[in-house]
């Protein structure tokens, strides 16, 4: 492979893990890197370790925590950066920042495309009685969650998951197809496979209305919302008793 100059986009669990495969290639001066990710531990994954390390080796790094495309444009243009890899973060690209990439950009999407774009796909892949549950790495365009397909994986949803469990799968899973990316990469070879399916969009607060269950005639339904909705530190599904609210945990 060529030496590659990537700009970063990365966070949580998974942005860490796939941020460290590229920490070992840039020890190795396989490629260069810019690098934007949370400063502060005060995030729901308790981490920052992205930063950290950015800090203590000297790589160019940026805060995600106030969306400005012209920040990103700068660092692309400053730094000459030739590739963009996205894991999780947070910001949505313009054309205008991926034309700088000449398109060359990649969006690691812990669910599968387009059936599960935008968020909560771990909670309504349950609630929608999925059997399976994907990861898909993809090349992006200006459309959220969209684009040709690189790299997919499937797994099997049991009748004990819940949304914080198919997380989890959801992000060894993602570590597998990143590996796979990076192979490619030393291989000059990116897969590009038309991206096929019924587009679903679910928006950020899609879950909160499951979350209150005020029927239980139908066992297998509550139990699926309960598991559905169960994704800690946040809270899952309640009964009201007498205006208070008390949460409902899976058996399993």
């Amino acid at each position: 492979m060529e030496k590659e100059n990537i700009l970063y986009l990365g966070q949580k669990e998974i942005g860490e893990q796939c941020f460290g495969i590229l920490f070992d290639m840039y020890k190795n001066k396989k490629i260069n890197l810019v690098v934007s990710s949370n400063i502060s531990e005060n995030v729901w994954w308790r981490k920052n370790n992205i930063y950290k390390v950015c800090m203590e080796n000297n790589i160019p790094f940026f805060s995600n925590e106030n969306k400005d495309e012209m920040i990103i444009n700068e660092y692309i243009i400053k730094y000459q950066c030739t590739m963009i890899i996205s894991v999780q973060h947070n910001w949505i690209l313009s054309r205008k920042t991926l034309q700088l990439v000449n398109y060359k950009a990649f969006n690691l999407h812990l669910a599968k495309l387009p059936e599960y774009q935008g968020y909560c796909s771990y909670n309504h892949a349950i609630l929608n009685g999925d059997q399976y549950y994907g990861v898909t790495l993809h090349w992006m365009t200006e459309k959220v969650d969209f684009g040709e397909i690189a790299y997919y994986k499937e797994f099997d949803i049991t009748i004990n998951d819940t949304a914080y469990s198919l997380y989890v799968k959801s992000v060894n899973t993602g570590i597998e197809i990143f590996k796979e990316f990076i192979s490619g990469l030393y291989k000059g070879y990116i897969p590009k496979i038309v991206m096929k399916g019924t587009p679903g969009f679910y928006k950020r607060k899609s879950i909160e209305t499951w979350k209150e269950i005020r029927n239980f005639d139908d066992e297998s339904q509550v139990d699926r919302i309960i598991r559905a909705c169960y994704f800690p530190p946040f809270d899952g599904a309640y009964i009201n008793i007498c205006g208070k609210k008390v949460f409902l945990i899976p058996q399993s």
